[in-house]
């Protein structure tokens, strides 16, 4: 009996497989509905776009009467630099500054035609060092510290009685 099941199961198993069609490719407007992230071509945006300031670098910031003097360098050609006063037609405005305690993480947040950018100084340039004392020249003759010599006072000598 279990024989016999067991040719019955797997005769038919071989027939619906011998029965089955050939698998039929749909065309790609089949899967139009689908156009998601995964199946759409990515675009990538460069960080220039992004971020118009992407290679500049904050060097400078001073409050003016009408708002902030902004003065920026280039990354790549430091020689190159960019000055935003508040009344300049470069497309940039100042938005906010955010003061820190230390001046090196001082953040300005720009508005750059309607893009939103923030911009710092960056970690890597050097410190300015400050300035040395000024060394004043002593005259000769007098070691340093020493008291100016004063003249000489002639002892009074009270009168003879």
């Amino acid at each position: 009996m279990t024989l016999t099941r067991s040719i019955i199961s797997a005769s038919l198993i071989l027939c619906g497989i011998a029965s089955a069609g050939v698998p039929v490719k749909r065309p790609a407007q089949a899967y139009k509905h689908l156009d998601g992230l995964m199946t759409s071509q990515r675009t990538v945006i460069p960080d220039s776009v992004l971020n118009p300031l992407a290679d500049w670098r904050l060097t400078g910031v001073s409050e003016l009467e009408g708002g902030y003097l902004v003065t920026l360098s280039h990354r790549k050609n430091s020689s190159e630099q960019m000055v935003l006063r508040p009344s300049s037609g470069t497309g940039f405005k100042v938005q906010r500054v955010e003061f820190a305690d230390d001046w090196r993480k001082l953040v300005v947040h720009l508005n750059c035609n309607g893009t939103a950018a923030t911009i710092r100084f960056d970690e890597q340039l050097p410190v300015p060092a400050a300035p040395a004392r000024a060394v004043v020249e002593q005259p000769a003759g007098r070691p340093r510290g020493a008291k100016a010599p004063t003249s000489p006072v002639s002892p009074v000598s009270a009168p003879a009685r």
